[in-house]
């Protein structure tokens, strides 16, 4: 179905999204068996996103996009991820995107940050330069990249780096370096008042996370994953802390499921 007005939408089943159009913000949603996961908080990002970008005032509503996610979901094997795009004319699309199933322990290797503004960044249009900065981390034998600016850590290619930094410190990427903010981990860490985990946003050097006590990524597709290593260099060998362990009990405490 096909309709300019808000509240109607285009839906497109694509098995790989062209991510050429800039005139466009998007949100990758993943769907489990429970349905949708975090959907309210991608519907805000979504919104926020069009409003940064185009001076919107878009009204949808959660069973809207819902709809929309669950056709694109139709006889797809669960989990997996739908990619969420609404254009500057307020069209909606939803397409299928590959879920890549990674290890409970990953790997990391730096690469440069892609380019864009030294401010909280949207995800929007193109987004080939972070899909190319995965391509190289694998070619490096890495399974995902850390991506720096000037020996800071800025942000990982589809996922938020967390740390436990060596002085015992929860820490995060200051946003106004360059990084997306994950939906993924804001539920996480707003789901209770009373968590445990409250990170600092905060300039991060290269040297920092070498040293910190464990550290985490966690994103929509990424789930939540222990980071072993950074460049080869083992991370948290000497310190019995798990970053990602904590995160799973916080998440587990809101889905009743592991988010892997």
């Amino acid at each position: 179905m096909t309709c300019s007005d808000k509240g109607h939408f285009e839906i497109k089943l694509l098995l790989k999204h062209n991510v050429g159009d800039p005139g466009s913000v998007f949100t990758t949603i993943r769907v489990g068996l429970d349905g949708p996961i975090h959907i309210e908080g991608h519907l805000k990002r979504l919104i926020e996103a069009h409003a940064s970008l185009f001076g919107s005032n878009l009204e949808i509503e959660e069973n809207e996009i819902l709809d929309i996610v669950s056709h694109a979901s139709d006889q797809q094997e669960l989990p997996h991820l739908v990619r969420v795009d609404i254009d500057r004319n307020e069209r909606i699309t939803a397409s299928q995107r590959p879920l890549t199933r990674m290890p409970k322990e990953i790997s990391l290797s730096t690469q440069p940050l892609p380019p864009g503004p030294n401010s909280p960044r949207i995800k929007q249009g193109d987004w080939a330069a972070y899909l190319e900065a995965r391509r190289m981390a694998n070619y490096d034998g890495a399974d995902a990249a850390l991506l720096i600016n000037q020996d800071l850590v800025v942000d990982g290619d589809t996922f938020t780096p967390i740390f436990i930094l060596e002085n015992g410190d929860i820490a995060i990427p200051a946003l106004d370096l360059g990084a997306v903010k994950s939906v993924t981990l804001h539920q996480i860490l707003n789901q209770d008042r009373n968590s445990r985990v409250t990170p600092l946003q905060m300039r991060i050097t290269l040297s920092d996370a070498y040293s910190c006590l464990s550290a985490a990524a966690v994103g929509s597709g990424m789930g939540i994953r222990r980071i072993l290593s950074i460049n080869g260099k083992e991370i948290g060998a000497n310190s019995d802390v798990d970053l990602a362990n904590i995160l799973h009990q916080q998440h587990n405490l809101d889905r009743g499921e592991n988010h892997d």
